[in-house]
């Protein structure tokens, strides 16, 4: 689980910014909000499942979750460094280094992992496990002279010498991973599956999709049911084929098609009438009745919304059955308000979220800020201020908001700030 993210000098961010999961321990609402778990090194009840920043267009929203996909990049060596890198520093201050941090709960330890880079490459690493006391996992820092030095905690013998003579001026954390690192493997691992950033860009793969219906859990596809019921898109049926399969195969076919079929009877509320697996290429068409006649139409056909709505709706079903922390900037560009609402409360849900999974993500969507529904400190805002107008990150919790308060009014009259123009509300 994400405990707290760190970043600063990326982008609209100038100063630190931190986003932190843990709960206000004065805040007794809605308990099964956050998970019962108590990281070390804190006085917290549990760890929020949930996370909702708000503000105006432009002001950093998308900044902040950036910064997490960006310094996720680097870790998993995705974003070069140093020459050719785009650090993507704050304007005029590229002469300062940018700073990246994450406190994350992996079973029953808490890990700070924090990296510093500039134009050059990576300035300093650092990764410390607090299974109760912290201690130092290891440290790799830049020197004067442009070499690389390396601090291994007591407990960790052979990491320096695994390092020795690596010079490259990118992150050693994925290198100590392969190397076996037991700590580096279980930190890098959760970049890599733990943490998941969602990109609205990104085309929707179909095989992807297929196969995350198929793992879902029986419990979490049901839910899923549930929380799709209140689309209509206008499907009255699909059509699916897929070649060459083997008895396994067959059987994740079966598997899949069934929920399929289940998902968009939910999605439409009038069932589909037939899926029709063959034995050819694999395809996939919706059906829908267009003058008394039933017409095929293929993903790249169908309506964006209707594909992304329900990959993105699997993507959340996803993350509760695997325990992962989902991302997502603008999360009312794919879902319906009501489907939205419904898809959160999933991660409410203590039995059904057993694994504990996270969901961070921006919206403009006014329906969520309701604190029948919400705890006051998952409630989030981001502006831009000052003279250079850097973006600054705050929770609603700084302004010491009473239980009853009708904090969807009063922001909107402004007694938080951050409030977006009246055309980005309508």
């Amino acid at each position: 689980m994400l405990i707290e993210f760190k970043c600063s000098n990326f982008r609209s961010f100038k100063g630190d910014a931190c986003l932190s999961m843990l709960p206000v321990n004065a805040y007794k609402e809605h308990p099964d909000n956050m998970a019962p778990v108590r990281p070390a090194g804190t006085n917290a009840a549990g760890v929020l499942s949930v996370a909702v920043i708000y503000g105006p267009n432009a002001s950093g929203k998308t900044n902040l979750l950036r910064a997490m996909d960006f310094a996720r990049g680097i870790v998993l060596g995705r974003v070069p460094l140093g020459n050719g890198g785009v650090r993507e520093a704050f304007v005029n201050n590229a002469g300062e280094p940018s700073l990246f941090s994450f406190s994350i709960l992996l079973g029953m330890t808490r890990f700070s992992y924090e990296f510093v880079i500039d134009d050059r490459g990576v300035v300093r690493e650092t990764l410390k496990a607090q299974p109760k006391s912290e201690r130092l996992v290891f440290e790799r820092f830049l020197l004067d002279d442009g070499t690389y030095r390396v601090k291994q905690g007591s407990t960790y013998t052979g990491i320096s010498s695994k390092l020795k003579g690596f010079t490259d001026n990118g992150l050693v954390i994925g290198l100590l991973s392969k190397f076996g690192v037991a700590d580096c493997v279980t930190v890098f691992d959760w970049f890599v599956n733990g943490l998941r950033v969602y990109d609205h860009a990104q085309p929707v793969d179909y095989g992807i999709l297929l196969e995350k219906l198929k793992d879902l859990g029986e419990d979490g596809f049901s839910k899923a049911v549930e929380a799709v019921k209140s689309a209509d898109l206008g499907i009255t049926g699909a059509q699916l084929a897929v070649s060459d399969l083997t008895d396994e195969e067959r059987e994740s076919q079966k598997v899949a098609t069934d929920k399929v079929k289940a998902i968009f009877e939910a999605l439409t509320g009038k069932g589909i009438d037939e899926i029709k697996p063959s034995d050819k290429k694999i395809t996939f068409q919706f059906q829908h009745v267009i003058a008394g006649q039933r017409v095929g139409f293929g993903f790249e056909d169908e309506s964006l919304g209707t594909v992304t709505m329900l990959n993105l709706a699997v993507d959340f079903l996803d993350a509760i059955a695997t325990g992962k922390t989902l991302v997502i900037d603008e999360a009312e560009r794919s879902l319906h308000p009501i489907l939205l609402r419904n898809l959160v409360s999933l991660f409410f849900d203590r039995k059904l979220n057993s694994k504990n999974a996270q969901l961070i993500f921006t919206t403009h969507d006014l329906s969520i800020m309701d604190g029948d529904f919400m705890r006051r400190d998952q409630f989030w805002f981001v502006e831009k201020g000052g003279r250079e107008g850097a973006s600054e990150l705050y929770p609603l919790s700084a302004y010491s908001p009473r239980k009853d308060d009708n904090i969807l009014n009063r922001y909107l009259y402004g007694a938080y700030g951050a409030v977006p123009f009246i055309e980005e509300v309508l």
